[in-house]
């Protein structure tokens, strides 16, 4: 059985939905057009990858409110295991 390596990045994952401050220049008694703060703990999609040495078997992002359980492991474990047996039936 090959070796198969699962990646859930959590330190660099990608925000997303920031929108930009731009820089206003205003004369005398003229009022700033308003934006709000981008949010510190933004919203952010996990990438799950698992590879092997042939390279990726599974790549999956989660949502911005999902987190990586138990449950969700198994189940990508599980898909992970039946696409090497399918690569090492097909070859």
């Amino acid at each position: 059985m090959p070796l198969v390596l699962g990646h859930h990045i959590n330190e660099r994952s990608k925000p997303f939905g920031n929108p930009k401050r731009k820089k206003q220049w205003l004369g005398r008694g003229q009022e700033p057009e308003l934006a709000p703060k981008p949010d510190i703990h933004g919203r952010k999609a996990i990438p799950c990858i698992w590879c092997s040495h042939k390279g990726n078997v599974h790549f999956d992002m989660l949502d911005y409110d999902q987190t990586v359980t138990a449950k969700l492991y198994l189940q990508q474990l599980t898909y992970v295991n039946l696409q090497l047996c399918l690569q090492e039936w097909i070859s």
